[in-house]
């Protein structure tokens, strides 16, 4: 049985990481939430942030700036091709 609210987290999930794999490079949060058009864009940070420590997305420092890349990791690719095929 699938929730709700759990449908709702995988659907925004898929989108996220559909929008990493097509850019097939790393990308700063900015750029994966304007593909996806999610608002406020810090959103998009905070559930990458929570991607990472799943292991699906790879967070990596740009430069000496503040600003991290993200990129999918095998664990990540294998996540969207699964919920490709499971959402709806």
């Amino acid at each position: 049985m699938i929730y709700r609210r759990t449908h709702r987290y995988n659907a925004r999930k898929l989108a996220i990481l559909s929008a990493m794999a097509k850019a097939d490079r790393p990308v700063s949060y900015r750029e994966v939430a304007i593909a996806v058009g999610i608002f406020p864009i810090r959103q998009v940070a905070r559930d990458l942030q929570r991607y990472v420590s799943f292991g699906i997305v790879q967070r990596r420092k740009m430069g000496r700036r503040s600003a991290y890349s993200y990129s999918l990791t095998q664990k990540g690719k294998e996540r969207t091709a699964w919920l490709k095929r499971t959402v709806k």
